[in-house]
């Protein structure tokens, strides 16, 4: 669930299985507590669904109450509906796999954290990495994961090892995707975007060109991303940023409402003449 602005109150992912998952609440607690530290077990209202909470990991609602954030699982017995995913596989470039995996699932199991949108983003991704990180231990039968906020599919296997290979190093994958539209048109101009930054309350960001190296430019997106997850909504509009292109190549920022959906504000990158696709104006600071 998002807000107007693409913030996620609650941030979660799908795990496509082969078979309905028979979860062990007791097994998956003493995973949670090696991946998470202090965790505890609650009681869900509907049998199905096992709930945790963090009591490391605070929150202030209203009337000035603490509390924890939790995670929940919700299986399904029933796969995801192909119109949910397709648009995440097309968008989907590191996992060869992806369109068979989708295809074998057969039911899921929803993992999202609840009353955690007030923590500080970083920490929030973390934690959800961590949890995650231990679900996955327990459900090796995993097909693929569905990261939601992300519109990508991405491969359990890969982002395991990647998780332990340079976990700390790289908070930000795979919770942010570069997309791409256009192209293919007379004109030749092209959208690419990321999506999922938003969803944790940091920009994300976009660029509408032509006649640039679209691998380039994710390059570009990237970094941007990445810089903007470091230091939060820094960029002033007017600033600019090293863009791609031989010599000294500088392209200025503004904030704007997202050219393509979720709604959301982004960061648009303008490449400047004879590159840039839109209307764009304004005058231009640096921002290193």
């Amino acid at each position: 669930m998002a807000d107007d602005s693409g913030f996620a109150r609650t941030y979660g992912v799908g795990l496509l299985l082969p078979e309905p998952a028979r979860l062990d609440p007791d097994r998956l607690h003493a995973a949670l507590i090696r991946g998470c530290g202090r965790v505890d077990r609650l009681i869900a209202d509907k049998p199905s669904v096992v709930l945790f909470s963090f009591p490391d990991h605070t929150v202030e609602h209203a009337d000035d109450e603490v509390v924890p954030t939790q995670l929940m699982l919700l299986p399904s017995e029933d796969p995801l509906p192909s119109d949910v995913l397709e648009s995440s596989l097309e968008q989907t470039w590191d996992f060869p796999g992806a369109r068979d995996a989708v295809n074998s699932h057969r039911a899921t199991v929803y993992v999202t954290d609840f009353l955690a949108n007030g923590l500080p983003y970083a920490e929030r991704l973390e934690l959800f990495h961590n949890a995650l990180s231990a679900v996955l231990d327990e459900l090796p039968q995993c097909l693929a994961i569905h990261w939601v906020q992300a519109q990508r599919v991405v491969d359990p296997q890969n982002y395991r090892q990647l998780r332990a290979e340079r976990g700390a190093d790289d908070p930000v994958y795979p919770a942010i995707s570069v997309r791409i539209f256009g192209g293919d048109s007379s004109s030749g101009e092209v959208v690419m975007d990321t999506v999922g930054l938003a969803a944790l309350g940091v920009p994300d960001v976009q660029c509408h060109f032509v006649g640039l190296e679209v691998n380039a430019v994710a390059n570009a997106l990237y970094g941007a991303a990445y810089y903007l997850f470091e230091r939060g909504d820094v960029i002033e509009d007017g600033e600019t940023i090293q863009g791609v292109g031989e010599g000294v190549v500088r392209w200025r920022c503004q904030h704007e409402e997202a050219l393509i959906p979720p709604a959301r504000v982004v960061v648009d990158l303008d490449p400047g003449p004879p590159f840039a696709a839109g209307e764009r104006g304004g005058d231009e600071e640096s921002a290193g």
